[in-house]
């Protein structure tokens, strides 16, 4: 009788245990970053494979990171909202950032507070390591020519309400939902 006691303690134990992991990666899925630590994400992985970024790609993979979270999780990736810009999407606080640079290669990671920045649940980090896999050889106007493809939620923001126009996450979402389900990355 003891015996059959702790094995139901002990199960017991293990579903809490796994229960409790389950949560905790339920709960890191939905934790948005600040863009700037997304951009030092894909930078630490541009550098590690001896590349050094623009601030439009950068600014592009950014806002293909956030693109696809969207699209495939249904979790935003960035706490910033994007904006349509005429040389297509931007995330300010990036832009602010990495003006200085102009069209000059980045050599080091964006400097900002990292004191509250959540850490990166697993389907992020694979998430980004596969952003940089598939368009980290890209240059800044290759990666800007896709997302001004017709139909994409950079042109529909901009074809309707212009120049710094907030693009929605709900659009980017939709667009890039409707890519997931085609089997497209371009």
């Amino acid at each position: 009788m003891h015996g059959q006691v702790t094995q139901k303690t002990t199960s017991f134990s293990t579903l809490h245990s796994t229960i409790t992991r389950t949560i905790s990666v339920v709960e890191g899925l939905s934790k948005e970053h600040g863009a700037r630590s997304v951009a030092n994400q894909l930078l630490a992985r541009a550098l590690d494979d001896g590349h050094q970024l623009t601030p439009m790609q950068v600014q592009k993979l950014v806002f293909l990171s956030h693109a696809w979270m969207l699209g495939l999780y249904g979790e935003p990736l960035i706490k910033q909202p994007v904006v349509a810009w005429q040389f297509g999407t931007v995330v300010v606080d990036v832009y602010e950032s990495l003006r200085r640079h102009c069209r000059e290669e980045i050599r080091r990671h964006i400097s900002f507070d990292e004191s509250d920045e959540p850490e990166y649940a697993p389907n992020q980090s694979d998430l980004l390591g596969q952003v940089w896999r598939i368009y980290g050889e890209l240059s800044g106007p290759q990666l800007s020519q896709m997302t001004h493809a017709q139909g994409t939620s950079w042109r529909v923001t901009y074809d309707r309400m212009g120049k710094h126009a907030i693009v929605t996450d709900n659009l980017i979402e939709d667009y890039f939902k409707d890519k997931a389900k085609a089997g497209q990355s371009g």
